[in-house]
């Protein structure tokens, strides 16, 4: 697991504004904060070059320009701060300050220092994470809006059973608003989705599932629009709220 030495400095993928393209916000414009490092390794991953830190970040000039100057990495969080506020312009663009990855609770003193940031220029902060770092999460739960989980499947590729780990993450996670993302792939397993459902419908009933199929070029791992229906209504049998929803800045050729 890669981690920081202490919260000034950051292990730092790219900072842009784009149009969330996934979970129940999906629409809202969002200004993303994507630090490197994870400590899984899902076969179906979009973001491997977030993986591991890299000695070059990213950060766009403009929001929403698609221009980006270089900057070395680690990078001193101050500027990080510094590039959320001249990006976050007009006020009022953006909905919330987005701290994905990788997995950003990797660097979860970071994500912390960052999300109360956010506050003082009137952000709302969203975390996007595959929910298995629970005592990282106690770090940054004061500070954060919304939490946008991930639910690993073991057929997802990542080849460890984290139901466990889900469930002590999502006992925490429900203090906040807080909805739960399955990928779903033409591999995945019915009974372990299920099984997750169960998980969350035991912590709480008002959790709001997103069951995503997979992007992907390989059209054989795709899921069929049937497959997505019959899951839905199995999933729907034990949650009230099921929504498919699929990775939609994907189709607009969006970051």
């Amino acid at each position: 697991m890669n981690r920081v030495n202490g919260p000034r400095d950051c292990h730092l993928v790219e900072i842009f504004s784009g149009i969330q393209g996934e979970g129940i916000f999906v629409g809202e414009r969002h200004l993303f904060v994507r630090l490197a490092g994870c400590n899984l390794d899902c076969a179906y991953c979009d973001t491997p070059q977030s993986r591991e830190p890299s000695s070059e970040c990213k950060i766009e000039q403009i929001a929403a320009s698609r221009m980006f100057d270089n900057f070395p990495s680690p990078i001193p969080v101050i500027t990080v701060c510094n590039a959320i506020d001249a990006l976050n312009s007009p006020r009022g663009l953006h909905d919330a300050l987005v701290l994905t990855g990788g997995e950003p609770l990797v660097q979860a003193d970071v994500v912390a220092e960052l999300s109360q940031y956010a506050k003082t220029i009137g952000l709302r902060t969203m975390l996007e994470t595959n929910g298995t770092l629970s005592a990282e999460l106690d770090r940054v739960l004061g500070s954060i809006d919304i939490i946008s989980m991930d639910i690993k499947i073991t057929s997802s590729g990542e080849g460890k059973d984290r139901l466990n780990d889900h469930h002590a993450f999502l006992c925490k996670a429900v203090a906040k608003n807080v909805y739960v993302k399955i990928v779903v792939t033409a591999t995945s397993i019915d009974s372990e989705i299920e099984a997750a459902v169960r998980m969350i419908g035991s912590v709480s009933r008002d959790v709001p599932l997103v069951l995503q199929p997979v992007t992907s070029d390989n059209r054989s791992m795709v899921p069929s629009p049937g497959r997505m229906l019959s899951l839905q209504e199995k999933c729907k049998g034990i949650l009230p709220r099921i929504l498919v929803i699929p990775q939609c800045h994907k189709f607009m050729g969006q970051l």
